[in-house]
């Protein structure tokens, strides 16, 4: 295969990852979010103010860092992107530095639909049908499939174990795979409700939270309830303010959550 030619954003991000004169890619991210705050290296999000930010250029790598303050917190945020023959290396770490909440930790991937016909995790394979369904599963790889080419994206290791788990997930929406190498909180701080939409994507008041929650079934109904089972169309009040429920983690100052990751282009060989 010929080498890769990967290009960078400014900010420090991959935007193009082209192989054989095909871009297969979106731009990658990196985000996390507390209960009212969600931050996006590739689009900013919402909810947060970076400073001290600083990105250098090596070769095909970039390496950054910033500080990043929202509602609940703040953290240093050290990434670093490497390119070597058909394989790209990430990593991200994000410290505390000062009691900060977190509801997760991600390394993003997207991928063009065109160019793959399927998903592969867990032992299943996932069709795209625009379902944006998060099919997720604690497991350390995932593989998109399809005529030309064949990606393979695993976590190579991470760091807080004693409060996070690893997942990975697929999504199928719009004209793209979405993967996620994601941290979650392994056992929760404190719980919210999130209503999922643009003009409020934030926790409801804590109080109200706090007292519907304590209903053991209607937690069960709502926790990450729009990642695994998106409300339908005919639930159309529930479905415009898209509540969820979400586990969130305290990071005391000074703690360091790390992430690595590998994205592997093979040549299909059928």
């Amino acid at each position: 295969m010929k080498l890769m030619k990967i290009e960078h954003h400014k900010d420090g991000y991959i935007n193009e990852l082209n192989v054989d004169g095909y871009n297969l890619i979106y731009p990658w991210s990196i985000e996390f979010a507390d209960s009212y705050s969600f931050f996006s290296l590739e689009n900013v999000g919402f909810g947060n103010l970076r400073t001290n930010w600083v990105t250098k250029r090596n070769g095909d790598g970039t390496r950054g860092k910033m500080d990043v303050e929202m509602k609940e917190g703040k953290v240093r945020l050290e990434y670093e992107n490497i390119g070597i023959d058909n394989k790209i290396y990430r990593k991200a770490s994000i410290t505390a530095l000062k009691d900060t909440y977190l509801m997760d930790f991600v390394i993003q991937y997207r991928f063009k639909k065109e160019f793959f016909e399927k998903g592969e995790i867990a032992g299943k394979t996932i069709r795209h049908r625009n379902s944006n369904i998060y099919y997720q599963y604690q497991v350390d790889r995932v593989e998109l499939i399809g005529d030309r080419y064949k990606v393979l994206v695993k976590v190579k290791n991470f760091e807080g174990a004693e409060k996070f788990d690893r997942y990975m997930y697929i999504r199928d929406k719009g004209s793209e795979w979405i993967v996620h190498c994601r941290l979650i909180p392994k056992v929760a701080d404190k719980e919210v409700i999130k209503l999922n939409v643009r003009w409020y994507n934030k926790a409801i008041p804590r109080i109200l939270g706090n007292a519907l929650l304590k209903n053991k079934k209607l937690r069960e109904t709502l926790l990450y309830r729009s990642e695994r089972k998106p409300y339908r169309k005919w639930l159309r009040p529930i479905k415009i303010l898209n509540p969820s429920a979400y586990k969130l983690v305290r990071l005391e100052e000074g703690e360091t959550v790390e992430l690595a990751t590998v994205m592997e282009v093979i040549k299909s060989s059928r």
